[in-house]
C-alpha cells in the first residue's frame, strides 16, 4: 500500500498542479458531464423511496459515488470513471485508509507498530486490486509515451499520438522523467490512490454541510427581515450564466442523456471556469463552509528537519525533530479577525452580484487555513472548489432543498466536527419543475 517516493518526490503535485490548476475547457466540461449523469443515476434509485410530495432523502454514501465517479473523470479518464468496480474499491480504500489511521492515534507508538499490519489489511487489499484494474490503461499509456519519445527523437512527428489531456497522462510523464525506479505501474497507481483519498471525503463533506446549511440557516437582509440563502444564489446562477456562458459541446460527453432522465434547467450545462469564478456569493458561501466546519483543530503539522533546529523570533528554539502545528480552529473563528467570526456569514466574503470580491475560497492566508497555507498549500484546492461549486449549482438549479430547524448538530470524530453522516439522512431534495 506505500508509496515509496511519495515522502521525497513531488511529482504527484506537480502533476496536479499543471492539470488542475487552470483546468482546459475539456476537464472542465468532462468534469460537469460526468457530475450530471452521477448525480441523476443516483436520483434516480433515491426517488424509488420518495414520500408523496416528491421528498426524497439525499444520504452522504451517494455524495461518494458521485464524488469519485466525477473526479476519476477529469484526472483518469472516461474509462476508468464508468468502472464500477474501480469507484467501489476506490471508495472502500478511502473509507480504510482513513479509518486504519484515526484508529492509530488511539494506540500508544509500542502496540501501533504491532498492530498495523491488521489496521491496514482491508486498505492494502483494495490497493491491489485497484492497481490491477489501472494495470491496461496504465501500461497502454506508458507504452504510448515511450513510442513518443522515440519518434520524437528519430523525427518522426508524424507517429506521435498524443496521451488522453488528465491528470494520468500528466503524472505518467513526471514519472517517466524521474527514471525506471518511478515509472512503474505499482508507483503510479499509488499515486493516484492518493488523488482519490483526498480528492472524495473532503469534497463530499463540505457538499454536505453547505447542504445543511442552505437547508437550516439564513441571513439578515437590509430591512433586517430574514432570508433563506437558496433564492439569491439561484438568482446569481441564472445571471451568470446569461451573461457570460456559452454553452457550447466542449467533450464527447456532452451530447450523452441520461436513460431516464427527466429535463433538467437549461442553465445545467457549459459552465467554464470563468463562469464559476464569477459566482461571488456561491464562493463566498463555500469559503464560509470551509472555515467553519472542514478546520480540524490544527494545521499546518510540520516536523522540524534542520540539523540544528530552529530559533524562532520569540527566542524559542525547536530542536530537530520536533513535531510543530497551527491552531488553525481558533485562530479562524477569533474576533480579532471578524467581530462575528465564530458566526456563520455566508456572505462574508462576497453577495451576489457585488462588484468588489473579498478572497476566494481557494485563498490561503494566515488566518484561513482549510487548504493549509505557503508553498505546500493543498495544490488541488481550485479543482475541489470547482467541484464543490458544480454540484451546488447543479442542485440548486434543479432541484429544492427541504428547510431543516433548527440544524442538526455535527457530532465530533475524536476532535474533528462531521455532518452528520450515519443513519437517516436529514437532507431532504425534491426535483423543480423546469419549464
Amino acid at each position: 500500500m506505500q508509496v515509496p517516493f511519495l515522502s521525497t518526490h513531488i511529482y504527484h503535485a506537480e502533476a496536479v498542479r499543471a492539470t488542475m490548476n487552470n483546468s482546459t475547457p475539456e476537464m472542465l466540461a468532462a468534469l460537469e458531464d460526468e457530475l450530471i449523469l452521477a448525480f441523476e443515476d443516483e436520483v434516480s434509485e433515491l426517488e424509488k423511496a420518495a414520500d408523496n410530495d416528491g421528498w426524497f432523502r439525499y444520504p452522504a454514501d451517494a455524495g461518494l459515488r458521485i464524488v469519485s465517479r466525477s473526479a476519476s473523470r477529469a484526472m483518469f479518464g472516461i474509462g476508468l470513471c464508468r468502472n464500477e468496480a474501480f469507484n467501489k474499491l476506490t471508495i472502500e480504500f478511502s473509507l480504510g485508509f482513513a479509518k486504519a489511521g484515526f484508529a492509530g492515534m488511539l494506540l500508544p507508538n509500542s502496540v501501533r507498530n504491532v498492530l498495523r499490519p491488521l489496521l491496514s489489511r482491508r486498505p492494502r487489499e483494495s490497493a491491489k486490486r485497484i492497481t490491477e484494474i489501472m494495470r491496461p490503461e496504465l501500461e497502454k499509456r506508458m507504452r504510448r509515451l515511450e513510442s513518443n519519445l522515440k519518434a520524437r527523437e528519430e523525427g518522426r512527428s508524424g507517429d506521435i499520438v498524443p496521451l488522453p489531456a488528465d491528470t494520468l497522462s500528466c503524472l505518467i510523464e513526471e514519472t517517466h522523467k524521474h527514471g525506471p525506479d518511478h515509472f512503474t505501474v505499482e508507483n503510479i497507481a499509488g499515486c493516484c490512490r492518493i488523488y482519490s483519498f483526498v480528492a472524495i471525503h473532503s469534497t463530499n463533506l463540505c457538499i454536505f454541510h453547505s447542504l445543511l446549511n442552505l437547508a437550516s440557516l439564513t441571513y439578515q437582509q437590509d430591512d433586517g427581515q430574514r432570508a433563506s440563502y437558496v433564492p439569491s444564489l439561484r438568482d446569481e446562477l441564472s445571471e451568470i450564466y446569461a451573461s457570460e456562458v456559452l454553452p457550447t459541446a466542449t467533450s464527447e460527453a456532452r451530447h450523452i442523456d441520461h436513460q431516464n432522465a427527466p429535463k433538467l434547467h437549461p442553465f445545467s450545462k457549459g459552465w467554464t471556469g470563468a463562469a464559476l469564478d464569477g459566482l461571488r456569493g456561491l464562493d463566498s458561501f463555500v469559503r464560509e463552509n470551509l472555515r467553519m466546519k472542514m478546520q480540524g483543530p490544527t494545521s499546518l503539522h510540520r516536523t522540524v528537519a534542520a540539523d540544528g533546529g530552529i530559533t524562532l523570533k520569540s527566542g524559542l528554539h525547536l530542536p530537530k525533530g520536533t513535531f510543530i502545528a497551527v491552531p488553525a480552529r481558533s485562530i479562524q473563528i477569533h474576533e480579532s479577525n471578524d467581530p462575528d467570526a465564530a458566526e456563520f456569514n455566508g456572505w462574508r466574503t462576497g453577495r451576489p452580484g457585488q462588484a468588489d470580491k473579498g478572497d476566494a475560497a481557494t485563498t490561503t492566508s494566515s488566518t484561513y487555513f482549510p487548504f493549509g497555507t505557503g508553498k505546500h498549500a493543498c495544490p488541488g484546492r481550485f479543482f475541489a472548489v470547482k467541484e464543490i461549486k458544480l454540484v451546488l449549482k447543479h442542485i440548486l438549479l434543479n432541484y429544492e432543498i427541504k428547510e431543516i430547524e433548527p440544524r442538526p448538530k455535527d457530532p465530533n470524530l475524536f476532535v474533528y466536527q462531521i455532518p452528520p453522516t450515519r443513519g437517516v439522512s436529514p437532507i431532504l431534495l425534491r426535483r423543480r419543475k423546469v419549464q
